[in-house]
């Protein structure tokens, strides 16, 4: 009972996490190919007056929430499996945590972006948020949706690889070119921590579905 209890608690924390960063993202999630279980937990996750910093707080608040829960589960005796186990379950919190935290720190630039009176960094921000939205909801299937191991464990790598090169070639692009079309040296270095974030984003997401849906996973960097 304990450890579904934890479970959930981890489910739902993932789930905040996913609908906070859609809305940093101003993405609708209500007209997104989402099955009903799912679209309605993402609108479920926040009164929609509730503010991003409160939004986030209740994020934080509910991991602080589950470690305490898990302090119960431990004080029981856990056989070495289910210490790996519950370990798992609290690295799968952790990177969903990472993935909000990351976002959120280039709120502000997301912003600018959007309202930038520049095609190229208009054209960055679209390009960027297209990968973005597709790999979250891809992600948020993998997490609550009723698919065997083996396929989670592909798509994760296959999602994850993805997003290292995608990381990869924006970066070298704004090495060589700097976006000199429209970007001076401060642009460019707001792009590339851009760019930086929401790679990030995408691998925490995905490594709190490895730790969530997969056996045993040993951290990596």
């Amino acid at each position: 009972e304990l450890w579904r209890g934890l479970h959930g608690r981890i489910v739902r924390l993932l789930v905040l996490v996913l609908a906070l960063n859609f809305r940093n993202l101003k993405v609708d999630v209500s007209a997104q190919r989402l099955p009903a279980q799912a679209l309605q937990r993402l609108l479920d996750a926040f009164p929609s007056e509730r503010q991003f910093a409160e939004c986030y707080s209740d994020i934080k608040k509910l991991e602080g929430a589950i470690l305490e829960y898990a302090g119960a589960v431990q004080a029981g005796s856990l056989l070495p499996a289910q210490v790996h186990q519950l370990h798992q379950l609290l690295s799968a919190a952790r990177h969903g945590v990472y993935s909000a935290k990351a976002l959120k720190a280039i709120s502000e630039n997301l912003v600018e972006l959007r309202h930038a009176d520049n095609t190229t960094l208009t054209g960055f921000y679209d390009d960027q948020l297209r990968y973005e939205k597709g790999a979250l909801l891809m992600l948020l299937q993998l997490m609550l949706g009723e698919h065997d191991e083996r396929y989670v464990s592909e798509e994760l790598h296959r999602l994850r690889e993805q997003n290292r090169q995608l990381h990869q070639q924006v970066e070298r692009d704004l090495f060589s070119t700097g976006l000199h079309q429209g970007a001076n040296e401060l642009v460019t270095s707001t792009l590339l921590n851009v760019n930086r974030e929401f790679r990030a984003s995408v691998q925490n997401f995905a490594k709190a579905v490895g730790h969530l849906r997969l056996p045993f996973q040993p951290e990596e960097e």
